[in-house]
């Protein structure tokens, strides 16, 4: 076959691809579905450190959404001492004020502040930092550090 054939019949191709109604388009990423999720956050002026894992289930409505959490893990102070906080509780919590913008994420829990991005335009997955913020026997506990959700329904 020769190259102005070729040619043709790949341009024929490709024109017919775009008028088909199939978009090439990357198709916006959504938050809805349930996620496995944890984080692995320290305080720097107590010492204490906090790891948990658990479960969102998300539901986005334009550039917005929400849902409930739930996650469990524990909580070690500056000493080695093993504690459950707040962080560590399973009781189920709501999910609020959250926003999508393109690949951006960020969203509030009773505690926490969750900012971060799909990985890499993954939209079943979701890396970032957490800050999470309360008092407990007196004391002012101050978190952060990272945390990743991955898609699971």
């Amino acid at each position: 076959m020769n190259n102005r054939r070729w040619a043709a019949l790949t341009l024929l191709g490709a024109l017919s691809a775009c008028s088909s109604g199939q978009s090439t388009a990357p198709q916006p990423l959504t938050l809805t579905g349930e996620w496995e999720q944890s984080l692995n956050v320290t305080d720097p002026v107590n010492g204490d450190s906090h790891i948990s894992a658990g479960r969102f289930v998300l539901q986005q409505n334009g550039a917005s959404f929400q849902g409930t959490g739930q996650q469990s893990g524990f909580c070690n102070t500056a000493h080695g001492a093993t504690y459950t906080g707040p962080l560590a509780d399973p009781t189920p919590f709501a999910i609020s004020n959250g926003v999508v913008t393109a690949d951006a994420v960020s969203f509030d829990r009773d505690i926490c502040t969750y900012t971060g991005a799909y990985s890499a335009g993954n939209s079943n997955r979701i890396k970032g930092t957490v800050t999470c913020h309360y008092i407990r026997n007196g004391i002012a506990y101050n978190f952060s550090g990272p945390w990743g959700a991955d898609r699971i329904q």
